[in-house]
């Protein structure tokens, strides 16, 4: 499925180059980073807490009226349903996505975030990515405006001290680290292949 294949690319393409480990006062990233990649449109939320969420918004993926585009596969609004708290779709009889709406119920609006809790996008998602308990993984998807926005939460634990960016992978997801600068909003991050990948921060909240 093209969003697995995607969301794959967004939580293990930093593709870095192995650095020191000598410890070093770590540097403020918190808040959400955006990955310069044309194949990608998604990147990374760097909590408080030493953990980062990897998130994607699914390329042929739109929520409206008349149905469900997710990564090119096409619901009708048939197929949807949804009381406010519960949304879940269904693809050729089978359960597409069950997901439980996080805060108050809104039967006006599917505008939100969801917590997935069954379905074979859900766990197509997460072998994608190479989680290996997936009981232990939370998946959310935000809808806003019709937009779909996906996120593996607490996908990655981090370090950055200003030359180094260590992101080490949790629950099966690869590990990845590499010489990084700060400037400005923009962290620029040396890849194994000589070239480089640009984070840029899109926000400074936390989620």
């Amino acid at each position: 499925m093209r969003i697995s294949i995607l969301l794959a690319a967004a939580a293990v393409g930093m593709a870095c180059v192995s650095c020191g480990s000598g410890k070093k006062e770590q540097v403020d990233i918190k808040g959400m980073w955006s990955i310069s990649d044309d194949s990608v449109d998604g990147g990374y939320i760097f909590g408080d807490d030493g953990l980062a969420d990897v998130y994607i918004y699914p390329a042929d993926s739109s929520f409206n009226d008349s149905g469900l585009l997710f990564g090119g596969v096409y619901i009708p609004i048939k197929d949807i349903s949804y009381d406010g708290d519960i949304l879940s779709a269904k693809c050729q009889d089978e359960d597409f996505f069950t997901a439980d709406r996080i805060g108050e119920p809104d039967a006006d609006s599917y505008n939100g975030e969801y917590v997935f809790k069954s379905g074979t996008l859900a766990e197509s998602i997460m072998s994608s990515v190479g989680i290996t308990e997936p009981a232990d993984t939370e998946l959310r998807m935000l809808v806003e405006d019709g937009r779909i926005r996906v996120t593996v939460m607490d996908a990655i634990e981090y370090s950055f001290d200003g030359d180094e960016l260590e992101l080490k992978g949790r629950n099966g997801i690869p590990d990845s680290s590499g010489d990084a600068e700060l400037s400005g909003d923009k962290i620029t991050v040396e890849r194994s292949d000589g070239s480089q990948r640009v984070l840029t921060r899109i926000g400074k909240e936390s989620e």
